[in-house]
């Protein structure tokens, strides 16, 4: 059974010409098998995606907010204890949002995803917005460790039907050799007109200029 695992797992595009001694650390090292039923998040939208909008207009907001507060300090020559303390609080307000921004409310994906079984949706958080269906040998979390854009670029990953991954954290990934995770993330890059055509049927959804988005 493992030696069959193996073989599939040599058979994956994304791990096409990798060396021998990288594969192996892979299968037996560094991956592992997760499981997700029906309707499971799998992983959350990139916060690095341009199509984020709850994130941007997040960011807006809190530039605002900082922004008045800080007008509202006394200047540095009418220094008092209220306005000191008025520093301190813009500091906990922002320290409070950047957290947030870096925890649950923004999670990223926290390493890579291959569907070796089962079928996941690509859905747009900011308005439920289905943008495509994911099946087995297809991968997602690869964004924002290998700057890429993928799946998980336009939406969160939510099963639809009872899925099993092979998963690769960020910190194992990081384990590869350089050479062999420059390869994946060149086979990483073959559904490229595939990501061209959610690019520009996003674009048309939320706006922006597909031109613009390097992929």
């Amino acid at each position: 059974m493992q030696k069959k695992k193996l073989d599939g797992l040599m058979k994956l595009h994304l791990f096409k010409n990798i060396t021998d001694q990288s594969l192996y650390l892979i299968w037996y090292e560094l991956a592992k098998e997760r499981c997700a039923s029906k309707g499971d998040k799998v992983c959350l939208m990139s916060k690095s995606s341009s199509f984020n909008i709850k994130r941007k207009q997040f960011k807006v907001d809190l530039k605002d907010i900082l922004k008045k507060k800080v007008n509202d300090i006394p200047t540095l020559t009418q220094r008092t204890n209220e306005g000191i303390e008025e520093l301190v609080r813009v500091y906990d307000t922002s320290k409070e949002l950047s957290e947030k921004i870096n925890n649950d409310l923004l999670k990223e994906t926290e390493g890579l995803y291959i569907i070796m079984s089962g079928k996941c949706e690509i859905r747009n958080p900011n308005n439920n917005y289905l943008v495509d269906t994911i099946q087995p040998n297809d991968f997602f979390g690869e964004c924002d460790f290998f700057e890429a854009i993928g799946y998980n670029y336009f939406g969160d990953i939510i099963a639809i039907e009872d899925c099993t991954f092979l998963y690769i954290s960020k910190d194992k990934l990081k384990l590869i050799p350089e050479y062999d995770k420059q390869v994946i993330r060149k086979n990483s890059m073959k559904n490229k007109n595939r990501i061209q055509d959610l690019v520009f049927q996003s674009t048309k959804v939320y706006g922006g200029n597909p031109y613009l988005i390097k992929y």
